[in-house]
């Protein structure tokens, strides 16, 4: 899917703040814009778009959820890993290092293994153990030890879901918020090109008022998204 791009150079809350500077000269210049087919609705549409705007969560919120589920999804994997060592320590010198009985479980994979494939491989080593329990007995193996790797694969394998969930909503919701702040973008600007000629070479003040949406200047905030700053830097040529 391509990356949804905002089509003006600042930030959502210099947007927002622009925003609610044209819809009160909108509101002072109700009969003008009338003239052209412009009526209440439009204005309050304007303003719902804001509002809806104003009620997204920045990205900073999603990122951080993110990283929270990626991190416990890592501890998970972690603590997976942990005891399917204990496993290994065991077979080792329960069957022998060299053994083709120990080499069957193919340890070593394991580093080499993303999440998803190591839910797959771990089925392997557990269906492997429960063949070889008489042997592995000898060194405290017992079906607690391997419901504890299920459980702990388990775990994983819905931490990986979490994760994965939470990618999705921050997409979902980048997408949503490019939407209504370029929906937003579009009224105001159109707005503005009206505004200035209704006032064009009969009011300089009220032409200026409109002129304001041309402002190119960015402003550097916390909270401004990384596509943001990606737009300003095409926009600057940096």
């Amino acid at each position: 899917m391509k990356k949804p791009t905002f089509t003006f150079g600042f930030s959502l809350s210099e947007l927002i703040q622009r925003n609610d500077k044209v819809v009160q000269f909108i509101a002072r210049d109700t009969a003008e814009f009338a003239r052209f087919g412009y009526s209440e609705i439009w204005r309050t549409t304007i303003e719902q778009t804001a509002s809806e705007l104003r009620q997204v969560l920045p990205d900073d919120y999603y990122g951080a959820q993110q990283k929270h589920k990626t991190q416990l999804k890592n501890d998970c994997r972690k603590n997976l890993e942990r005891i399917i060592g204990d496993l290994r320590i065991r077979a080792k010198y329960a069957l022998g290092e060299k053994s083709y009985d120990y080499q069957m479980y193919n340890f070593t994979k394991i580093g080499v293994l993303n999440d998803k494939e190591l839910i797959t491989f771990t089925l392997h080593i557990k269906r492997t153990a429960q063949d070889h329990m008489t042997q592995l007995a000898l060194r405290n193996v017992d079906q607690l030890l391997l419901d504890h790797i299920d459980a702990a694969c388990q775990q994983l394998d819905d931490a990986i879901d979490d994760q994965q969930m939470a990618v999705s909503e921050r997409r979902e919701m980048r997408f949503k918020r490019t939407q209504l702040a370029n929906r937003l973008y579009q009224f105001i600007s159109e707005a503005c090109d009206i505004g200035k000629n209704i006032w064009n070479g009969t009011n300089e003040a009220y032409y200026t008022d409109y002129v304001i949406y041309g402002s190119k200047q960015t402003i550097d905030e916390m909270e401004e998204l990384e596509e943001m700053e990606a737009a300003a830097e095409e926009d600057t040529g940096n």
